[in-house]
């Protein structure tokens, strides 16, 4: 367990990712395969049985954003798998917010697609990952940004998300990465909504 003693309620674990690498494939399909099974079967992966233990009794599994998803990495679609059947087990529920997929391999889509209806809650971090598990229609309903801004440079110095709601002050200088103090509060705004959505017993404040 990570950050073990960060808040009573919360725990971080790498179980998902040490089972991904323990199935020693870059197939997808297998990957998800034998993580799953892993999951239902901890002595299958007797190393993790603690992490594995503590997951499959979550109220919620969580895959916190970033681009590990890509198709770049194969093997990490089990760390999806392994959320799914980490709550089959518990009768939780799986979330990921900030998430980015793209690109995504043809024969993988439809492994994707199936898992992502497992999930109570889907938040991406670009829209070509969403138009391809969501189509056109349904893309921006299920993008937003990354779960973490670094704002570095002069552009972002005194910048804070108060700023972002009077109108009567003149827009602020773009930080380096393109984001303007309206933009980043609207992240914020998105991102304390799925934060309520998610946790709803965890009282949230977007600024």
């Amino acid at each position: 367990m990570l950050l073990g003693g960060l808040h009573p309620r919360l725990r971080i674990v790498d179980t998902l990712w040490r089972l991904c690498w323990q199935a020693n494939t870059e197939d997808p399909w297998q990957a998800a395969t034998w993580v799953q099974h892993a999951i239902h079967d901890p002595g299958l992966a007797p190393r993790w049985v603690a992490g594995i233990e503590l997951i499959a009794r979550a109220d919620v599994v969580h895959l916190i954003g970033g681009g590990y998803l890509a198709g770049l990495w194969p093997q990490h679609i089990g760390l999806m798998a392994g959320a799914v059947a980490a709550v089959r087990r518990s009768g939780g529920r799986a979330v990921m917010t900030g998430q980015g997929l793209y690109p995504i391999a043809d024969n993988v889509a439809p492994l994707l697609r199936a898992l992502i209806e497992r999930f109570d809650v889907v938040d991406l971090r670009d829209e070509p990952s969403a138009k391809v598990l969501f189509g056109p229609s349904r893309a921006a309903a299920h993008t937003s940004h990354d779960d973490a801004f670094l704002v570095l440079g002069d552009g972002a110095d005194g910048m804070s998300l108060t700023d972002a709601t009077d109108d009567a002050e003149p827009p602020p200088p773009p930080t380096p990465g393109g984001f303007t103090a309206k933009t980043l509060a609207r992240c914020a705004d998105r991102k304390a909504e799925l934060a309520r959505l998610i946790y709803p017993r965890v009282s949230v404040a977007a600024r």
